[in-house]
């Protein structure tokens, strides 16, 4: 699941998965309101990735990981906060609101494209050391930059 107020964003994400072959259905909400909507209505079948950004209008993307957490405990989900900012405060924040990772946005569809894959298989079969990623996909579960 996608929550971003960026239509293009959405559509770029969908790319993503179809080049990656990942066979996934991908639900979107354009705000966090709406997110939070979907979300309750799956809470007792989750996804299996949730990507969320930060800078939406209304409630930001911190505030609707702390909603979230009231409805599903996030260690139950695969959370990741999906922003175009790579300012540490963003990224500690973000570990700090019970995210699994933080992505930091890229116009690169293949990069993307192997972070998704990376989320989904398993979580981190795909090694992603000495790839464009090392430095944009920060994995709070081990506590290391991947």
């Amino acid at each position: 699941m996608l929550i971003d107020d960026n239509p293009a964003e959405i559509h770029f994400v969908k790319f993503a998965l179809k080049q990656a072959n990942i066979n996934a259905r991908l639900l979107t909400a354009r705000d966090a309101e709406e997110g939070l909507n979907i979300l309750s209505a799956l809470k007792h079948n989750p996804p299996d990735l949730l990507l969320v950004d930060i800078n939406m209008p209304g409630i930001s993307g911190f505030d609707c990981l702390n909603e979230i957490s009231k409805m599903i405990p996030l260690n139950d989900l695969l959370v990741v906060v999906y922003s175009t900012s790579n300012y540490k405060v963003d990224i500690s924040k973000a570990s700090a609101n019970g995210a699994s990772y933080f992505l930091v946005k890229t116009d690169n569809l293949d990069d993307l494209s192997l972070a998704l894959t990376y989320l989904l298989d398993e979580h981190g079969k795909t090694i992603l050391k000495n790839t464009p990623l090392e430095n944009t996909l920060f994995d709070f579960r081990q506590s290391a930059i991947c």
